[in-house]
């Protein structure tokens, strides 16, 4: 759900939270951020839509998301405090994230450093790892639904798509859940959804916010719904640095095997966390260059290595020629 910026300020309450404003609606919900009079804290409340209150289906979905969210409790997935009823519409009370989703952010023309990117990723790896280890599977890893807490860090959000592995599903046949440009190529074939299909959503993701357009999109445009699913379907993913040559060939390399179009190619949630944190490890010496200058700017600290390794061998010498 993208939060916009520029929201509504309205009076009223739902429940115990005096609504502050609107901050954004979705397909199926529309948020508010509230005071909660009892601990005076700032939250974000989801609630349904009014002209869904008497959908059956829908009202499931929307009780779905809280039960999942309250299946995970982790410092990258956005925390649920309460759920409850408001004349016959049920919200879910979730914390505030202040500085909004990430495609927002980025809208508004923020700019953030490879390794601040990575580290978001890394974090939002983590909150996905967490869900799937209690059996939720996210279903739609976009930018939209990547919140920063005020820290800089990572959480993912918005649950509204999301399953328990054991939950029926109740998505009637031939609808494929997720938004196209960052949907795993496997759901297009009608196979079932698997913790395999977002971690191809998350490399979608970063593949968008590390070049700076959706993969399978040239530049500028808007192909239809069926080229763009049919696109994926002809091969694994592109390769981030054939758009972006200053990227890190180690992290283009990530994203493009988190994109296999094999599920079983695609790496796990703790390979994506450990390789991103290497990438993070050394990102004061590579943070932003391309693999082609990483050895010219690291030349400094090589030469000094050496003749600190030549000066420490010569006194050794020295001391046992005497």
């Amino acid at each position: 759900m993208n939060l916009e910026q520029d929201s509504v300020t309205m009076e009223g309450w739902i429940g115990q939270y005096r609504i502050i404003r609107k901050l954004g609606e979705g397909g199926t919900g529309e948020v508010f951020l509230c005071q909660q009079s009892g601990l005076d804290r700032k939250v974000a409340i989801k609630r349904l839509l009014r002209i869904y209150k008497y959908d059956r289906e829908v009202r499931e979905r929307f009780s779905r998301e809280a039960r999942n969210m309250a299946r995970v409790t982790h410092p990258n997935v956005v925390q649920i405090f309460d759920v409850g009823d408001d004349e016959g519409l049920p919200y879910i009370v979730m914390e505030y994230m202040e500085r909004g989703d990430l495609h927002s952010i980025m809208d508004s023309g923020e700019q953030f450093s490879t390794v601040q990117l990575v580290e978001i990723f890394r974090d939002v790896a983590r909150g996905l790892e967490a869900a799937s280890s209690r059996g939720i599977l996210h279903r739609d890893v976009k930018p939209d639904n990547i919140f920063l807490a005020t820290d800089g860090s990572g959480k993912i959000g918005d649950f509204g798509m999301a399953k328990h592995e054991l939950d029926p599903d109740i998505t009637a046949d031939g609808v494929i859940m997720g938004t196209p440009d960052y949907i795993a190529p496997e759901l297009i074939k009608d196979v079932r959804f698997t913790q395999k299909s977002d971690v191809y959503s998350l490399g979608a993701t970063m593949f968008h916010v590390f070049t700076g357009r959706p993969p399978f999109r040239d530049k500028d445009e808007e192909p239809s719904l069926g080229l763009l699913l049919a696109r994926r379907l002809d091969g694994d993913g592109p390769d981030p640095c054939d758009l972006d040559a200053s990227l890190p060939a180690f992290l283009c390399e990530l994203i493009y095997r988190m994109m296999a179009l094999d599920p079983e190619e695609r790496p796990s949630y703790g390979e994506i966390v450990r390789e991103l944190d290497s990438l993070v490890r050394t990102s004061e010496l590579f943070d932003g260059v391309g693999e082609e200058e990483k050895w010219p700017e690291a030349w400094p600290i090589i030469l000094w290595g050496v003749t600190l390794s030549a000066a420490i061998i010569g006194a050794l010498y020295f001391v046992l020629s005497m």
